[in-house]
Order: structure tokens, then sequence, then C-alpha cells
């Protein structure tokens, strides 16, 4: 699923997790990914099905926490 790198414009870091994994932002303020090493991204949508953590889009609060 992470094979190959995504082709978004990376415009900015997001203070979500308290800033320990700061997410890029599109234009309009959706979340768009978090790339810890380049051409490695993960999305919201994605650690969500994995289970990782529960992002709440209202505060970007951490509930589960990130492993």
């Amino acid at each position: 699923i992470f094979s190959r790198p995504w082709k978004i414009p990376q415009v900015g870091p997001c203070s979500l997790f308290n800033g320990m994994y700061p997410f890029s932002k599109d234009r309009s303020g959706h979340t768009l990914f978090y790339e810890p090493v380049p051409g490695f991204r993960i999305y919201p949508t994605q650690l969500k099905t994995l289970g990782k953590v529960q992002l709440d889009r209202n505060d970007g609060k951490e509930e589960k926490g990130f492993q």
C-alpha cells in the first residue's frame, strides 16, 4: 500500500498529534498526509483503517496513540 509515492502537493504542516506527527494540509485546510521520510506518506484514512489512531477532525486530539 506504500509501494509508490503519491502526487499530492505539500502545502505545509499542521499540528495534529500535538505536533509530534505533522500532517500536510491542502489549501482548503483538509489534512492530506504525514510524511516521516521522503516518499513515505501516511494518510489519516489509512491510519483509521489500520486502527492505529482515532482522528477527531474537530480538535485533532490523539486518542489511542501512534505505535
